[in-house]
């Protein structure tokens, strides 16, 4: 049930980050952070980094990967005056990507493909670029035709509409 320690950065005492059922409670944590983070909603209606970090480290106790993944780009490059800290970073976007959370998973991937932290390696980025590819694939409304309009080195160039083709013809605007 419980995976490898998760050190908090308001003490030294290790709490751990679930990868199995994560509470109900922390996609709410992170939705509330981020409204913090941006002051929409909340009182006074100024953003409050403060706020947000703890909420976010209180939704990633309960395991919420979304939690993990703003956690990872906040240490990732030092948001809200925090120092950057690469290794606690690259924890964050790991337990956010093996939550299935698309933004942990790209995070990796670049990391992966530029060497960013971690060895290079297009492999390891490809294995963290293909779920989150896979997502937005998902995501496309299939019923949308593509059509071929011309080439390019010998490769068909498309673009998506129901009337790409009459849209995008030659002589129309």
């Amino acid at each position: 049930r419980l995976s490898t320690p998760l050190l908090t950065p308001f003490n030294s005492t290790p709490t751990f980050a679930r990868t199995e059922r994560p509470s109900a409670h922390g996609p709410s944590l992170t939705q509330l952070g981020r409204r913090h983070q941006l002051g929409d909603g909340v009182d006074g209606g100024l953003p409050d980094d403060d706020a947000a970090f703890e909420l976010f480290n209180r939704a990633a106790e309960v395991g919420d990967a979304a939690a993990h993944a703003e956690l990872g780009f906040i240490h990732g490059v030092g948001w809200g005056g925090r120092e950057i800290d690469v290794p606690r970073a690259l924890l964050h976007h790991y337990f956010a990507a093996l939550g299935g959370d698309p933004r942990g998973q790209m995070a990796l991937a670049h990391r992966h493909a530029r060497g960013v932290g971690v060895p290079k390696s297009c492999r390891a980025a490809a294995l963290y670029y293909n779920p989150a590819a896979e997502k937005v694939v998902e995501s496309v409304d299939h019923s949308i035709e593509i059509s071929p309009l011309k080439t390019l080195h010998g490769l068909p160039l498309q673009i998506l509409g129901r009337n790409s083709q009459r849209e995008n013809s030659p002589g129309t605007t």
